[in-house]
């Protein structure tokens, strides 16, 4: 046996344990969402006399995690569709907390359909065009812009903001933006 066989052995060997490892995270990831929501549903937090975090912390989870986790167990609670669906691995924990807010039974189907198999971008883009009737909208009404500014630019906005406020109504950033762009 040469070198090169022994390498190519060894990879395989690698790519083996790789494969069964990731399957028996994703079998423990679906158990530990539905844990965390039967420990929730029994309120062990209390239980524990602890807070929501102090109980994730306790069982080794931050509480971001925790809540995204429970959050996607009360949708598969409610949408047993959607667990069928992340069982079948068509769609994916972030997926499932993504469209948690806007899920209806009546929007469930196309949501589901839209968002399997989708980027984390194109998902997002997709659950913004679907309604709660479960129509969808031909084009997004909202693209998502990320810019990183400076805190004086941030003072700037609140100033605007409180100005514009005094008209009756406290505008959203976006629409500060807009007037702003108008101005130009």
């Amino acid at each position: 046996m040469n070198l090169n066989e022994t390498f190519n052995e060894t990879i395989d060997v690698l790519v083996k344990k790789a494969i069964e490892l990731h399957q028996r995270e994703e079998k423990m990831l679906a158990l530990s969402i539905d844990i965390i929501l039967q420990l929730e549903t029994m309120k062990a937090f209390i239980a524990y006399r602890m807070s929501q975090e102090e109980f994730a912390n306790y069982l080794g989870l931050s509480i971001d995690v925790y809540r995204k986790r429970l959050q996607a167990g009360r949708t598969m609670k409610y949408h047993p569709q959607v667990k069928k669906q992340f069982e079948d691995k068509t769609i994916s924990l972030s997926q499932i907390n993504m469209m948690s807010t806007k899920l209806t039974q009546a929007n469930c189907e196309i949501m589901l359909k839209g968002v399997a198999g989708a980027s984390k971008r194109e998902a997002r883009n997709y659950i913004g065009r679907v309604t709660c009737e479960g129509h969808l909208h031909p084009v997004s009404p909202y693209e998502e812009l990320r810019v990183h500014i400076k805190s004086t630019t941030v003072d700037k906005i609140q100033r605007a903001r409180e100005v514009l406020a005094a008209k009756g109504k406290v505008p959203t950033a976006e629409e500060i933006l807009d007037l702003a762009l108008e101005v130009l």
